[in-house]
């Protein structure tokens, strides 16, 4: 499937990761219009709780569409204090992607923000275990750019970042 035919669903626990996973298509070429955004309820529940809820459904949408559009589902949630797998575990108990669906399920260990501190360089040095502050929108842009324009390496020393890469090159195949 080519990304820039295609249209993208992106599932994600608040704003940071639904810009995220939007600023990386668009920097891949996809048209904006292309991209839908299922944002949570505004003030309304755990993030990760609505990635889990809604997921089922638009893996669901995604298998009705195949036949007649070339759709993909993009799903992040933070792993907060789990590991990946299991927050992996979590998010597909109810619906299982196949092996060659166009699902990508990015899933920072910790929070997002480790992901946008490693990717923009900051110091200290990001890790998987530290909690980082909040980041601007222009830096969650920023950030998603630089994964968009690099190769695996961009990843080295945060295993849930090349976990996503991988998930993110199925999209393109």
């Amino acid at each position: 499937m080519g990304l820039r035919r295609a249209l993208f669903v992106v599932l994600g626990e608040d704003d940071e990761h639904l810009n995220f996973a939007w600023h990386w298509l668009r920097r891949k070429g996809v048209d904006p219009r292309k991209i839908r955004k299922v944002a949570p309820p505004a003030g309304a529940g755990c993030g990760s709780q609505h990635v889990r809820e809604k997921f089922p459904g638009e893996v669901e949408s995604l298998r009705r569409l195949a036949n007649v559009r070339a759709t993909a589902l993009i799903a992040l949630t933070d792993a907060d204090v789990m590991s990946v797998a299991a927050r992996r575990a979590s998010v597909t108990e109810r619906a299982k992607p196949a092996a060659m669906e166009p699902i990508a399920i990015l899933i920072p260990k910790r929070e997002i923000e480790t992901w946008v501190h490693h990717l923009l360089g900051s110091t200290p040095v990001a890790n998987e275990e530290t909690k980082f502050g909040p980041k601007t929108a222009d830096d969650v842009r920023d950030a998603a750019h630089r994964l968009a324009d690099s190769d695996a390496e961009v990843a080295a020393g945060l295993p849930s970042l090349a976990d996503a890469i991988r998930e993110l090159v199925l999209l393109k195949e």
